[in-house]
């Protein structure tokens, strides 16, 4: 399954768009309120695919 991750704005307001903010020692994840299920634990990672930066995650499912 793929999950698309993308970097927000500082002034971008996810909340009142199905979004749900939780706190992490790197700042806060906006995570869609509706349609996926995660762990207690929700890994992001940073990877390069073909000379191109990639976001990573682990914890999350349909």
């Amino acid at each position: 399954m793929e999950i698309l991750a993308r970097f927000a704005d500082k002034g971008e307001k996810l909340e009142g768009k199905g979004y749900k903010r939780v706190s992490s020692e790197k700042g806060d994840v906006y995570l869609p309120v509706r349609g996926l299920n995660y762990k207690d634990t929700i890994t992001l990672g940073l990877a390069k695919f073909l000379w191109m930066p990639r976001i990573t995650v682990d914890g999350v499912s349909a």
